[in-house]
């Protein structure tokens, strides 16, 4: 649970209200920040914001309307080339489960396909109206989300303008230990068992494979919190979803650990159980302790390997990447800061051909760099109102180093301040965490905004979870 919804409502008291006590309902602010607006309409008719939770439901299932067009005909061209899809979380519940969209929110979209047909599925979703966000067979770009180390779960993201929506493109059903290790071999076995146990139902025109109900509770729900990014942390709206699942195909908790066991994961979903079952009303939305995540991940290793080992050795790599990183960028911060102490800096705007002779920059070689260079220059504190124009410049000395064609802009400063410094890279601006400092920066800068999530883990180790 965020901050914000916590200072609102205790724990105990969410938990009671789902539990079904209308006494400990959260206050409207609280219900959204945990996307159970729509439930609240449905399950308090007494709410002293009524009203209120009404035009959320409304909006919500105006919402689903407006994207289950767009999935639609993004499915039926898939369906055409053969690109096999399973649509599952969040939309699959809005539409498939729930009795009415109304009820339940969803960030994007989740759809799992056979990494082989990324490519096709991708650009069969551009004529429709989707934009490519990012994928994983477009090389190493520098400044892409994701370089050639990384292993994750996905294979790309599409967003729709228009409809102000992403789908998360899955080459895999469960996450990765560490999305720069090799993915362990649960991972591609799982995926094929959630492809294989589909249910297909004809949908507007369009046959469509969605989980059956067991997977539904084991993938979207179980190992969706227990393996991802929520480390192990059950989200208040999992009790609806697990609820609506058992009134709707009349899943069973047994079943469910029966399908678990056959998948192999029968301890992962034991636990998860164990802290959300609406059978017997069992709810625990408490942060899990630091010596539970440690036993918890230890005692599924046989499943899914051992996490914390993964995440151990990989911060071990990063420590020492990190420390030769911080000693090679500390002369190229020093000569930044003396060309903007001296008003020089101008003269890369019209620097000459970049240095080619230098191996190829990757990455994550940039990532480390970008990194270095702003540790650098906080260790050196170096004053807030040139840290962005240092930065740039420290970027623009590496990049051209290693032969890419960066350059220096000049950009007026906010509310009229000193100008300032900032770096391309052909026609996108490199950002670096500095300029956050700068409101004139537009929003779009943050291309990694799901990069630090509720654990505070990097999106390099794990991918955050927006279902």
């Amino acid at each position: 649970m965020s901050e914000r919804s916590t200072a609102a409502h205790t724990v105990h008291e969410v938990e009671r209200f789902l539990l079904g006590d209308p006494a400990a309902a959260p206050d409207l602010d609280t219900l959204r920040a945990l996307s159970l607006s729509g439930h609240a309409f449905v399950t308090l008719p007494e709410h002293p914001q009524r009203d209120l939770l009404r035009q959320l439901y409304s909006f919500t299932a105006a919402r689903h309307l407006a994207v289950r067009q767009g999935i639609i005909a993004l499915l039926r061209a898939w369906a055409a080339a053969d690109v096999r899809a399973v649509v599952f979380k969040g939309f699959y519940l809005a539409e498939f489960v729930y009795p009415s969209a109304g009820q339940r929110t969803y960030a994007d979209v989740d759809i799992v396909i056979e990494e082989g047909r990324a490519g096709d599925a991708l650009a069969l979703a551009q004529p429709l109206g989707w934009q490519v966000v990012w994928r994983v067979d477009v090389g190493d770009d520098v400044l892409a989300v994701h370089g050639a180390e990384y292993t994750g779960h996905e294979v790309g993201q599409i967003r729709h303008p228009a409809l102000d929506l992403a789908i998360d493109v899955h080459r895999r059903a469960v996450h990765n230990n560490h999305n720069r290790l090799p993915a362990h071999p649960a991972g591609q076995r799982l995926t094929a068992a959630l492809r294989d146990g589909a249910d297909e139902i004809e949908w507007e025109g369009v046959t469509v494979r969605v989980p059956n109900p067991l997977d539904a509770v084991v993938f979207g729900l179980a190992l969706n919190r227990c393996w991802g990014s929520d480390a192990w942390q059950v989200k208040p709206r999992d009790y609806a979803d697990f609820e609506a699942l058992i009134a709707r195909f009349d899943v069973t908790p047994s079943a469910v650990l029966e399908r678990a066991r056959r998948l192999g994961v029968g301890r992962t979903v034991a636990t998860y159980l164990r802290r959300c079952d609406p059978t017997v009303r069992r709810l625990d939305l408490r942060t899990p302790s630091w010596w539970a995540l440690r036993w918890w991940n230890l005692r599924v290793a046989s499943e899914r390997g051992w996490r914390d080992g993964a995440s151990a050795w990989m911060a071990l790599v990063d420590a020492v990447t990190d420390g030769v990183a911080l000693l090679r960028m500390l002369p190229v911060v020093r000569r930044a800061e003396r060309d903007v102490a001296a008003g020089e800096w101008r003269q890369r705007e019209t620097a000459g051909a970049a240095d080619d002779s230098g191996p190829r920059l990757t990455n994550q070689h940039w990532r480390t760099s970008r990194r270095a260079i702003e540790r650098v220059i906080k260790l050196r504190r170096t004053r807030a109102e040139v840290f962005a124009s240092v930065a740039a410049l420290a970027g623009h000395e590496v990049m051209r180093r290693h032969g890419l064609p960066a350059r220096i802009e000049r950009v007026a400063g906010h509310q009229g301040g000193v100008e300032r410094a900032q770096l391309w890279l052909g026609e996108r601006v490199v950002r670096f965490a500095s300029d956050a400092l700068h409101a004139e920066a537009p929003r779009a800068a943050a291309v990694d905004a799901r990069a630090t999530v509720r654990t505070g883990r990097s999106a390099e180790g794990l991918d955050a979870q927006n279902d």
